[in-house]
């Protein structure tokens, strides 16, 4: 077989024309499967908050600003970042409203998945394990499923590719113009998606240790050159996120760019805080296999796993402290607070939490289920879809990490040079352990970094056969 693979010999040009191919025929496979054979009844393209988006982009058009408001007064709000918004607002101003267009075009954005993941390989690895990544990419089914839901992650993640490898070029290359265009895709990711945002700081820190020229240390770089580096990332990033954050500072006293921050820490920290025993065990539990959660802890879990999660989003005191007068920015100030004091509280638990909720991450790799879940189809949801959640789920996930940490110990005389996506990776798993509130949303927030493991477990299987990079 690795003969095989050996003379499977593409130029490059051919190979792009390969990964292209095979994403989008991925995506009719998946999209004519999951919408037209599965659930042909199901409304293609929406989650929770896919509605929001829609209202914020229709009423961008009709000019009542940016606003999730059905009707009068169309007060603006900052719960959402605009640059999806407005995504969408442009293709429904060129082409209507009509929700498949949306989904088109971010179907023809998926390619750019694989095709960023094989250039950022060239740079860092080598030509095979470049083509092999991207191939990973090709064939892992949720990278195509992204693009059927008015969600960021389908547009998000090709513009987080995208930065990063004007980033990994920047650091190679040395160049200025190379940090100007970063900082400016680090500020319209952060725009998209305010996950990122706080990764400008790692940024800074690289460049302050004089990383960079040929992707190594350069402790004899000279304290103005790096300076100057600093100042034009910093500047190009400012001149994107500043004017949306001047505005949130103007309208609602905050000076992020959603106002997200101190209610996902109080959501956190007081699921933490109360819950028992037995919730921690139901939890856990449903961390394994949802299905046999709610056999054995019904009464906790219930028929809806996110009735038991978002019920104490639904108790945070925002509604009060908003009829007191105070402006949003006031209000996640006062939750982050009080946040940091149950956290104090209860650190213990606060850990247990995060943890079981960390463990969350491991399920990326099952298909997202409106596609393969019919509630209507009893052998469907009482039966398929626990056995390929529970089979590809939490063991699949954690096997493929194990893998993934293999491949990093591998190529350990090389991680200087693999720096920027190794800090890249632990700032996303940093931020999910510690920050993000909801383990719903974990299994697709921690996509974006996803086939960023792709380059160590090619590593891997390809160290298992004697192989080593150039």
């Amino acid at each position: 077989m690795i003969k095989w693979l050996r003379a499977f010999r593409l130029t490059k040009k051919e190979f792009i024309i390969l990964i292209t191919m095979l994403s989008i025929l991925k995506c009719i496979l998946l999209y004519w499967v999951g919408e037209v054979l599965v659930t042909p009844h199901r409304m293609i393209g929406y989650l929770p908050d896919s509605r929001m988006y829609e209202t914020i982009a229709r009423n961008i058009i009709s000019g009542h600003g940016f606003s999730s408001d059905m009707q009068e007064p169309f007060r603006p709000t900052m719960f959402k970042e605009p640059v999806y918004a407005l995504f969408i607002a442009l293709i429904y101003l060129i082409f209507g409203y009509f929700t498949n267009y949306i989904i088109l075009f971010q179907m023809l954005l998926n390619p750019l998945i694989a095709i960023l993941i094989y250039f950022i390989g060239i740079e860092l690895f080598d030509e095979r394990i470049a083509r092999w990544a991207s191939l990973l990419v090709c064939f892992t089914p949720v990278f195509g499923e992204i693009s059927f839901f008015i969600q960021t992650e389908g547009f998000y993640l090709p513009l987080m590719l995208l930065f990063l490898y004007t980033m990994i070029k920047a650091f190679a290359k040395n160049r200025l113009p190379y940090y100007v265009f970063s900082g400016i895709l680090l500020g319209i990711c952060s725009l998209c998606r305010n996950i990122i945002v706080y990764s400008y700081a790692l940024i800074i820190i690289l460049i302050a240790a004089g990383y960079g020229q040929g992707l190594r240390f350069n402790i004899s770089e000279g304290f103005k050159r790096r300076f100057t580096k600093a100042l034009f990332f910093t500047a190009s990033f400012l001149l994107v996120v500043l004017p949306w954050i001047v505005r949130n500072i103007k309208e609602f006293k905050s000076y992020q760019i959603t106002n997200k921050g101190g209610e996902s820490a109080w959501v956190q920290a007081t699921m933490a805080e109360n819950f028992s025993t037995e919730e921690f065990k139901a939890y856990f539990l449903y961390t394994i296999s949802g299905h046999l959660a709610q056999k054995k802890f019904p009464h906790i879990i219930g028929s809806d796993f996110g009735d038991f999660e978002y019920r104490f989003q639904r108790d945070t005191p925002s509604d009060g402290l908003r009829a007191k007068g105070l402006k949003e920015g006031e209000i996640d100030l006062i939750l982050a607070k009080e946040a940091a004091r149950k956290i104090f509280r209860h650190p213990l638990k606060f850990i247990i939490f995060s943890t079981i909720k960390y463990l969350q991450i491991f399920k990326y790799f099952v298909p997202w289920s409106i596609l393969f879940f019919d509630g209507n189809n009893k052998v469907l949801s009482g039966l398929v879809f626990p056995a390929v959640r529970f089979i590809t789920g939490l063991p699949l996930g954690i096997f493929f990490s194990l893998i993934t940490i293999l491949g990093i110990y591998f190529s350990r005389e090389r991680l200087v040079k693999y720096l920027p996506i190794l800090v890249f990776i632990g700032y996303y798993h940093f931020i999910l352990y510690f920050v993000a509130a909801l383990p719903g949303g974990l299994q697709r927030f921690i996509l974006p970094v996803v086939p960023l493991y792709y380059f160590f477990v090619s590593i891997c299987i390809f160290r298992g056969c004697g192989y080593r990079l150039h």
